[in-house]
């Protein structure tokens, strides 16, 4: 899925996407939504768990850029909730 989305980002955005990882489906994670409960509180320990937590260290040390260049940026500052 990584793979097609950065082809076609860049072949309509000329902008190249990095690959931060994935979260696995296990059943901890299907039984947190099921019964309506945050993952991170339920199953900390689950694999998906574990997954979401080293994901956002990364996302992290997203920097914030002060004025928008693009619509692909926006849509990033948007989605990450640092607008």
């Amino acid at each position: 899925l990584f793979e097609r989305l950065n082809d076609v980002t860049q072949k309509f955005l000329c902008v190249g996407l990095d690959y931060k990882g994935s979260i696995p489906t296990d059943p901890n994670l299907r039984q947190a939504v099921k019964n309506q409960h945050i993952l991170l509180q339920a199953f900390p320990d689950s694999p998906s768990a574990l997954s979401i937590k080293k994901l956002s260290q990364k996302l992290k040390g997203f920097a914030h850029v002060e004025e928008c260049k693009g619509n692909l940026q926006f849509f990033w500052e948007q989605f990450l909730g640092v607008a």
